[in-house]
């Protein structure tokens, strides 16, 4: 009996030290300036960037898989309705992982003047998003060990839904999901171009 409370006073203890620590988004603070400090540029890249869309265009036919290719690809966070269904319930995030979704600029405005509460997409709208699925990409933020960071991307880099970003990484076509490790990200200033 002595045992379980003792074990029971352990728990509480460490459940107590858990809250107390820096940790307010499940990182420390300072690893998450460190992340910040590795990805975020301090200006968007100069180099010229493609669009999902010219990136995947640019795949010959004959390719099933594009893989490990350096690419600076430059898109709208989210700014459409979930084209994956259940499959991505926090689209344009994925929850305790720094992964986020890229989508095609073109793709984003025509979704601009359609807009519904969250949760509330109408049966046009999320239909028309589930065939335009090709023209988003999933960017994930790996790290050291070559796993995805665990913290949302949008808590760890401050991202906002309908901002432009540009990426600097490595593309890999997976089925028909274009996959991109980032490596560097750029905001365009501003930040927010698409509701």
């Amino acid at each position: 009996m002595t045992r379980h409370l003792f074990a029971i006073r352990i728990l509480f203890l460490l459940v107590v030290a858990g809250c107390a620590s820096p940790a307010v988004t499940g990182l420390p603070k300072e690893e998450v300036a460190r992340y910040r400090q590795q990805f975020l540029l301090s200006a968007m890249p100069e180099e010229e960037a493609q669009t999902v869309v010219e990136y995947r265009d640019a795949i010959p036919l004959s390719a099933s898989v594009a893989s490990d290719q350096e690419v600076t690809l430059t898109g709208v966070v989210g700014g459409m309705p979930n084209p994956f269904g259940d499959e991505q319930p926090d689209f344009p995030w994925r929850a305790g992982e720094a992964v986020f979704f890229l989508v095609d600029p073109t793709t984003a405005a025509q979704f601009d003047d359609h807009q519904h509460a969250e949760g509330e997409e109408c049966s046009f709208c999320a239909g028309k998003a589930r065939s335009l699925v090709n023209t988003v990409a999933m960017v994930v933020l790996q790290d050291a060990s070559g796993a995805p960071i665990p913290l949302r991307a949008d808590q760890l880099l401050g991202l906002k839904e309908g901002q432009t970003v540009t990426i600097r990484g490595k593309a890999s076509l997976v089925g028909e999901l274009l996959i991109v490790d980032a490596k560097q990200i750029g905001i365009a200033r501003g930040g927010t171009t698409h509701p």
